[in-house]
């Protein structure tokens, strides 16, 4: 069995493996900046790119942008997806 974080983007559910999760981040629309046209969140002292799950997959994204549940993936460096809900934990078998 695998642990994964379900979330929804665009309409649709989509499972992360736990293992490519480092920390779920709710920020506020303040705490988001924009570095040479990038949108970037601040965390842990440095900058991490933040793309919303739903554009990636090319999907309708969902508005208001702000206020998501932005998924900081593990890895070097460091990335964000926004998501439209977390939904669950779940262990499922693969």
């Amino acid at each position: 069995t695998v642990r994964v974080l379900l979330v929804s983007a665009g309409g649709q559910t989509y499972a992360l493996p736990d293992t490519a999760v480092a920390r779920v981040a709710r920020p506020a629309d303040a705490d988001y900046r924009s570095v040479e046209g990038r949108v970037v969140l601040p965390d842990s002292g440095t900058l991490v790119p933040v793309a919303p799950l739903a554009g990636l997959l090319g999907l309708p994204p969902r508005e208001p942008a702000g206020r998501r549940p932005v998924v900081i993936l593990s890895g070097t460096p460091a990335a964000g997806l926004a998501v439209d809900e977390l939904l669950a934990v779940e262990e499922v078998l693969l």
